[in-house]
């Protein structure tokens, strides 16, 4: 016989096409659950676990479900009255019975309000009803956010702080998830469905990441040593035929003078805030990173970027030159990385195999002078 506990987890599970049905002025009610269980063998036992069943219907307490009986012929008890189906027959009777009567009606008020103030939020309603329980008590000042990013709103123009919303933006700031849906069916070609981030989404301004560049000719116009968000690092032209890029803070410190050329921290995996630079494309690109297996994976995704991009003192004589100072490298499971050439390729297998490592701050500066290209 079916609880009184699974009756409700079964109801409770209908509880967002309730939500559903409210919005899309479907009939709904009533609603039956079948038993779906065989009753005891036990007779005693099969009354003692109606009594809660029975306790707790509509006509004992004038909500709820009604138990719709069938006679059935047991083996071992005879013919039997037992529940066949327990049916809601109102809404009102689902919502008591499930203690949501209150949380529905705030639903229902909150549902008319996203719908009458933005109705192309309405397929959002029917796919989300539980994300409007969610925020209950929260969607004058949701919705008020949404009035302004459809009425204030220019891109790129704001930080998130700035935005004149009549919220506090901490409350944009802790309600970025369920607003980004709003959001996306709002703005729609507006947003940069590419991006994750909020702010890179609704293009808001942000703390960029810098990317710092140096000028090795003394001769080259500008700034000898300049930190600059990204977007305007990739809108700038620096006067450089020749970029150096490069994974250690110190290796770039002291990398020496070259001819017309430009050095730039790379950061490791922060090279991604490298790509889309029109300046670093028509120039010509090296990379000395770490002799590891991750420095490679570095190479190959800065490749992804620009193709022609060459490796710097990554090569199998510079790791056996310098073998005194091998160390540990750090685990990695990549088979193969399809932007390396076969002695590169060579070289990433035997450090990834053996787990080694050449840090390039081992690599002595006149190491590193001698391999500098002279043209």
């Amino acid at each position: 016989m079916i609880t009184l506990d699974e009756l409700r987890k079964k109801a409770s599970n209908l509880y967002p096409a309730v939500l559903r049905s409210t919005c899309t002025g479907e009939a709904f009610f009533p609603k039956t659950i079948p038993a779906d269980k065989q009753p005891d063998a036990d007779l005693a036992m099969l009354h003692r676990q109606l009594a809660p069943l029975v306790a707790a219907s509509k006509e004992r307490v004038g909500f709820g479900y009604t138990i719709r009986y069938e006679r059935r012929k047991t083996r071992l008890h005879g013919i039997q009255d037992l529940p066949g189906a327990f049916v809601f027959e109102t809404q009102a009777d689902y919502l008591l019975f499930l203690e949501k009567m209150n949380e529905f009606n705030q639903f229902e008020r909150d549902a008319t309000s996203i719908a009458q103030q933005f109705p192309t939020l309405a397929g959002w309603l029917t796919a989300h009803p539980l994300r409007v329980v969610e925020y209950a008590g929260r969607w004058d000042d949701l919705l008020a956010v949404c009035h302004w990013f459809t009425t204030e709103w220019t891109p790129n123009r704001y930080y998130l702080r700035e935005l004149t919303a009549p919220v506090h933006t901490k409350f944009v700031e802790q309600h970025k998830a369920v607003l980004s849906q709003l959001l996306d069916v709002l703005l729609e070609e507006r947003v940069n469905t590419s991006a994750n981030s909020f702010e890179h989404r609704f293009s808001l301004r942000y703390d960029e990441p810098l990317v710092r560049v140096r000028l090795l000719d003394a001769a080259l116009p500008g700034f000898r040593d300049v930190s600059l968000p990204v977007s305007e690092f990739r809108a700038a032209h620096f006067p450089a035929r020749r970029v150096f890029i490069l994974e250690n803070k110190m290796n770039f410190l002291a990398f020496p003078e070259v001819p017309e050329a430009a050095a730039i921290w790379g950061g490791g995996f922060q090279v991604g805030n490298l790509k889309n630079t029109d300046w670093l494309a028509s120039a010509e690109i090296f990379y000395w990173g770490d002799l590891d297996a991750h420095g490679f994976q570095i190479l190959d995704q800065l490749r992804g970027y620009y193709p022609h991009t060459q490796s710097l003192l990554m090569d199998r004589e510079t790791l056996h030159r310098f073998q005194v100072d091998w160390g540990t490298g750090a685990p990695m499971v990549m088979n193969r990385l399809p932007r390396l050439t076969e002695e590169e390729h060579s070289v990433f297998e035997f450090l990834k195999n053996n787990n080694l490592r050449l840090e390039q701050e081992k690599i002595p500066q006149d190491w590193l002078v001698a391999a500098l290209p002279t043209s």
